[in-house]
């Protein structure tokens, strides 16, 4: 499962001293966001290039296997040959 956290800077502690857990609500996110004290950072769309881990071959690479899988699928239908439950999913993704 994913979450989120948010550290207001105190220490919480719970019954035998333990961390206290609190599920953070839409109220507390708004009034955090409206105190402004969490902090958002202007992201350039050169910094986003200049940490981009894909090249070219790697995107044509990706595309190339995408677009053999959904032929070899469709083929497979086509010929009324068995297809797994995990090949239609990742059909059904890629289109």
């Amino acid at each position: 499962m994913e979450g989120f956290t948010y550290d207001f800077g105190r220490a919480h502690t719970g019954p035998r001293g333990q961390p206290a857990i609190r599920i953070l609500l839409v109220s507390d996110l708004l009034d955090v966001l409206s105190s402004r004290r969490a902090g958002f950072y202007a992201i350039t769309v050169k910094q986003i290039d200049d940490r981009s881990k894909a090249d070219t071959l790697a995107k044509v690479l990706t595309c190339f296997q995408a677009a053999y899988l959904v032929v070899r699928f469709l083929a497979r239908v086509g010929q009324r040959l068995p297809v797994t439950s995990l090949e239609v999913s990742t059909a059904g993704y890629i289109l």
